[in-house]
């Protein structure tokens, strides 16, 4: 699997070749395939599926 900085936590596993990665310094969470959107988010380019780690969390589980 590809090497990422530290700040970012991958939170699930390769599944359908996505993972979903929270860049513990912006609190954002991504949801990134190996196509591509890796390079995009290392650049920054990457646009969040979730603004916050909490909005995750609300979705993930329904809250």
């Amino acid at each position: 699997m590809h090497k990422f900085p530290k700040n970012y936590l991958v939170l699930s596993e390769l599944s359908a070749n996505t993972v979903l990665i929270l860049n513990t310094l912006t609190d954002k969470v991504y949801c990134m395939n190996f196509e591509g959107e890796d390079e995009l988010l290392l650049s920054g380019e990457l646009k969040a599926s979730w603004s916050t780690f909490y909005a995750f969390l609300e979705d993930y589980f329904g809250c």
